[in-house]
């Protein structure tokens, strides 16, 4: 208890000695809750259940809505974004709106941009795979199966909430079934390694710390390894694929976050064979 109330006080004598007559300012957070210290004039203007808009540089990162003011401190709740000590305030009410809208102006966006614009990260993949043969004489072969793969990905940010993402590495197409011979039946397989390289168009949905996006493309599948009891290992070639997309980013600190994503893979049918996969990823990614 003597602890908790003595860094209390510290707080507030370091807060009693910060003198800024420009411009409110962010002087602690811990998680929501932002300390903040205001000039003179902010002080007498801003109240509970005012907005400020959280500005670093030239863009405006978040929102904080003001819970209690005494004097020139301030406590408020993040709303929006993210705030960090020594970020300036912006009042959002009508008084200094120009003040707001110059500042998204220069930011070139009116919306809380992210630093980001580039994520590189690895990916582990579990993926079910399903092929149907036309066995002239016997009707359709069904094989299903499962693999595991591994992928590195780079999302590149082109306009506000569209980008790019390039996912390249391992994949393994593991199929198998049962065909009749003459009464009795025996399983056949497929095995196929591919090196895979994608490209896919990605819409963010949601933004923050909990993002959430579709995206759809094109793949291109190299063969490395084949063995296969119903297809020409011959005819077994680079092929390319429609690939469909969601998923979700979860923050994890400053530059980390996880990504989950769910994607279906539609390879395109030759005359007896139809082909495709849905898998489920997960990895590691980090904000340049």
């Amino acid at each position: 208890m003597v602890r908790h109330l003595t860094r209390f006080l510290i707080v507030l004598i370091l807060l009693a000695f910060v003198v800024d007559a420009e411009a409110a300012k962010v002087f602690k957070r811990k998680g929501k809750s932002v300390l903040i210290v205001l000039s003179k004039k902010e002080a007498k203007s801003i109240s509970k259940g005012d907005v400020l808009y959280v500005v670093r540089g030239k863009k405006r990162r978040g929102s904080i809505l003001i819970k209690k003011i005494k004097g020139r401190k301030g406590i408020g709740r993040l709303t929006k974004g993210s705030a960090k000590k020594g970020d300036r305030l912006v009042s959002a009410s009508k008084a200094v709106k120009s003040v707001a809208k110059n500042i998204d102006a220069a930011a070139g966006d009116s919306e809380i941009q992210e630093p980001s614009k580039l994520d590189l990260g690895a990916l582990v993949g579990y993926g079910l795979s399903s092929q149907t043969i036309e066995i002239e004489g016997q009707g359709s072969l069904k094989q299903t199966g499962s693999g595991i793969g591994f992928k590195a990905f780079g999302d590149f940010k082109l306009l506000n909430k569209i980008g790019v993402r390039g996912q390249a590495g391992l994949e393994s197409f593991n199929v198998e079934g049962e065909i009749d011979e003459g009464g009795s039946s025996s399983t056949v397989t497929t095995e196929i390694g591919y090196f895979s390289l994608d490209v896919l168009i990605r819409y963010r949905i949601l933004d923050g710390g909990f993002k959430v996006w579709v995206a759809g493309g094109l793949g291109i599948l190299v063969p490395m390894s084949q063995a296969s009891d119903t297809l020409d290992e011959g005819s077994i070639s680079s092929t390319s694929t429609f690939i469909g997309q969601m998923g979700v980013s979860v923050k994890l600190g400053e530059k980390l976050f996880l990504p989950i994503q769910a994607e279906y893979v539609y390879f395109p049918p030759s005359e007896q064979v139809t082909s495709s996969m849905l898998a489920v990823r997960t990895g590691l990614g980090y904000q340049f």
